[in-house]
């Protein structure tokens, strides 16, 4: 149940709310259950606060700071989240359908179970976020950042990921799982082949080696994003190095 010893955010609106919390810094009234449904919001600062099963439907969002704030099964569908701060926000079971999080931060958020479908998270910043069997059916996530996100058993069909780095996601793209083309080969890259002979000497390895260390620094040096080389024995899944030995 929401705490009433504060000012009510949906009266007193966000200068004022803003104001209190600047000059209560240890307080964090608990706004679980909360109608905030089609409100102007934007800007507020509800980092740290208990929103779980809060309504937001249809609310501006933009900016909050949510960081770290317990939203579980809050309802922000069609809100707009641009810019918003939800850095580890706990957004398990939450709907975001057809949500705006355009350029949001993301990062490390708790979103199992969350429900993105048709969401916008264009630029977001995804990294180490837990999607643990989200819906992303027919969102997009355009030139998102998902490093090291979690990605089991989410849904993703009709998801646009153009320009979205997906190489360091989890599972790994060579997992024998059932991940959309997208998601499996990434962005497009150009490929190098090198194919040798079985019976190679040592100091030959030795030298191609040192070739392939040069190649490497000229694409480091030039436009590319993050640079591979991948390198491995035929049948063998191939390994990804920064750099190799000389």
């Amino acid at each position: 149940m929401a705490d009433k010893a504060h000012p009510q955010l949906h009266l007193r609106g966000v200068p004022e709310w803003n104001e209190w919390r600047r000059a209560h810094p240890d307080e964090r009234p608990d706004l679980s259950g909360s109608r905030l449904a089609g409100l102007d919001l934007r800007e507020a600062n509800l980092a740290g606060l208990n929103l779980s099963g809060a309504q937001f439907a249809g609310a501006n969002l933009a900016g909050v700071d949510l960081t770290r704030a317990v939203l579980v099964g809050a309802d922000f569908t069609r809100g707009d989240l641009t810019r918003a701060n939800l850095e580890r926000a706990q957004l398990v079971a939450a709907r975001l359908r057809r949500t705006n999080l355009t350029d949001a931060n993301l990062r490390g958020a708790w979103m199992t179970n969350a429900d993105l479908s048709r969401a916008i998270l264009r630029r977001a910043d995804l990294t180490r976020a837990d999607l643990n069997g989200a819906d992303l059916t027919f969102a997009s996530v355009r030139e998102a950042t998902l490093t090291l996100a979690d990605l089991r058993g989410a849904k993703y069909r009709g998801a646009d990921f153009t320009g979205t780095d997906l190489t360091e996601v989890y599972p790994p793209n060579d997992a024998d799982l059932p991940l959309p083309h997208k998601l499996r080969r990434g962005p497009p890259a150009a490929r190098l082949s090198l194919t040798l002979s079985e019976d190679i000497s040592v100091p030959e390895i030795v030298e191609i080696l040192g070739a392939l260390n040069a190649i490497h620094e000229r694409l480091v040096g030039s436009s590319l994003k993050n640079p591979r080389i991948r390198i491995g024995m035929s049948g063998a899944p191939e390994t990804s190095l920064a750099r190799f030995p000389r």
